[in-house]
C-alpha cells in the first residue's frame, strides 16, 4: 500500500518498505492467562518509540536492544500490508517486558476502514468495550494473536461502542469531509448515512465551534481557560449528537 495523506487524515502509514517508521503505532489482540488460572482475551495500543517493526524484501524484523530478530508469522495471511499474525513466543515476551506494571485492555476492537482522496486504503483501530486492568506481576502466560500497524496521530473523538459495530463498516460510509482544526490538529467527518439538513446544519455548528476553539487558543491572553473548556465541551455535545445521525469524528495531530 503507498502511503499517503487525506486532507486531514494521516492513517496508518505503511510504505512498501518497512510495517512501520519510527513514531507509529500497533494495535494487538492477545491472549493471555493470569497466575489464579483465568484466562482471557483483549486489545491493547502500542507507541512506536517503544516498538518498532519493519519489512525488509518481504520479511518482518523488530528492533530488539538494538539488535534486529525476524518476527516468526503465522500461516495466516493478510488482506491487507497494515496487519498480520505472529506465531513468535520470542516476540510476545518481549512486547510484554515493554508494557508497564499494569495495562489497561479492551475487550472488543472496531477498525473503521476507508479508501482516502488518492486511492489508498485506510484504517483507524479503536478499542472500544469492557476495560480490564492488568497487573504484569499476574501474567502467567502472554500470547499476541493478531497485529495492526497505526499512526498514534489518529483518533475517533466520537464516543464508540461496541453496538456501532454493524453501521461502521466499508460499504455503508458515503464519505469523507475536513471540517476545520487548528496549527496541530484537524478535525474531520466520516458519514455512514444519507446527510439530512438537519445533520448538514450539525456539522456546520461544529465547524463554527471548532474556529471558535482555535481562536480561544490562539489568544490566551485575551480569553480565558475557561472560555476554551466550555467551548471544548459544546464541541464534544456536537460530536455525539452527529453520532446519533451516523457521523463519526476523528482527530489527527502533527504532534
Amino acid at each position: 500500500m503507498r502511503a499517503g495523506k487525506l486532507l486531514f487524515l494521516i492513517l496508518i502509514v505503511i510504505t512498501t518498505a518497512s510495517y512501520a517508521d519510527v513514531g507509529a503505532g500497533y494495535v494487538m489482540k492477545i491472549d493471555y492467562k493470569t497466575k489464579s488460572g483465568d484466562k482471557a482475551s483483549g486489545y491493547i495500543k502500542m507507541q512506536g518509540y517503544d516498538l518498532y517493526i519493519e519489512k525488509i524484501e518481504g520479511k518482518l524484523y523488530y528492533l530488539s536492544q538494538n539488535t534486529k530478530k525476524e518476527l516468526v508469522l503465522s500461516q495466516k495471511k493478510s488482506t491487507d500490508d497494515s496487519s498480520f499474525w505472529p506465531s513468535d513466543k520470542v516476540f510476545s515476551e518481549f512486547v510484554l517486558s515493554l508494557l508497564n506494571d499494569t495495562w489497561i485492555t479492551s475487550s472488543d476492537l472496531i477498525d473503521i476502514r476507508y479508501v482516502d482522496h488518492n486511492n489508498n486504503d485506510r484504517s483507524i483501530p479503536t478499542l472500544v468495550g469492557k476495560k480490564t486492568k492488568i497487573a504484569k506481576s499476574e501474567i502467567l502466560e502472554f500470547n499476541i494473536v493478531s497485529v495492526i500497524g497505526c499512526t498514534p496521530g489518529e483518533t475517533v473523538v466520537s464516543n464508540l461502542t461496541r453496538d456501532d459495530q454493524g453501521w461502521l463498516t466499508f460499504k455503508k460510509l458515503k464519505r469523507i469531509e475536513g471540517v476545520g482544526g487548528g496549527l496541530y490538529c484537524e478535525y474531520s467527518v466520516l458519514i455512514y448515512s444519507e446527510v439530512s439538513a438537519e445533520t448538514k446544519a450539525k456539522i456546520s455548528e461544529l465547524k463554527e465551534l471548532i474556529k471558535i476553539s482555535d481562536a480561544l487558543n490562539d489568544n490566551p491572553d485575551i480569553y480565558s481557560k475557561h472560555d476554551f473548556q466550555q467551548n471544548q465541551l459544546k464541541i464534544k455535545t456536537k460530536v455525539q449528537e452527529l453520532k446519533k445521525a451516523k457521523v463519526v469524528v476523528t482527530q489527527t495531530c502533527a504532534c
